[in-house]
């Protein structure tokens, strides 16, 4: 989901949460991707941002597998428990994002289409489940 967007300021953070059964399934990575592969081509953002709590692996590796950079790590910065927190980027233009182009390409339903963005803001959990549900 988008935890933030900001249109005018071209920058957008990306964000998850999953049901522990459904781990390991590639479905973060894919949900992913159309968000990013949406705020940079339909909405002609320039920047992604993803934080996660420093010991979180699979989310690091998420953020890997999306082609972002890791930017640093902010010292006791969660707000709940004090936790590091690692903060990563990926701009538009960067080369490694040649393959959000082709994932997009083998989408079945557009973005413009979809329920998610014909919703007001802010989008749901749920509708972006919904939409996601959708394309498989």
């Amino acid at each position: 989901m988008f935890v933030e967007f900001g249109a005018a300021a071209g920058t957008c953070e990306i964000g998850c949460w999953l049901e522990p059964a459904a781990e390991g399934r590639g479905l973060i990575t894919a949900a992913c991707r159309m968000l990013l592969a949406y705020a940079f081509d339909e909405r002609g953002l320039h920047r992604a941002e993803w934080r996660c709590r420093a010991d979180n692996a699979r989310s690091s590796a998420v953020a890997e597998r999306l082609g972002m950079t890791l930017e640093g790590v902010l010292r006791e910065a969660w707000k709940v428990v004090l936790y590091d927190k690692r903060a990563w980027s990926v701009l538009a233009g960067v080369v490694g994002l040649a393959h959000l182009q082709s994932r997009k390409a083998n989408t079945h339903v557009s973005f413009r289409s979809s329920a998610v963005w014909r919703r007001s803001a802010p989008y749901s959990v749920a509708s972006q489940r919904a939409c996601f549900l959708e394309q498989q």
